[in-house]
């Protein structure tokens, strides 16, 4: 479990704001699912 080094840019559709967001990565040992969450930062 840990932050992935690269920050990946979104872009809002409606006012073409860029915003850089920071992924979380986990994964589960047992069951082997994979979770990520987009962070703000």
């Amino acid at each position: 479990m840990d932050f992935v080094d690269k920050k990946l840019l979104i872009t809002d559709k409606v006012t073409g704001q860029k915003e850089d967001v920071a992924l979380f990565l986990a994964i589960l040992l047992f069951s082997q699912y994979t979770y990520v969450q987009a962070c703000r930062s």
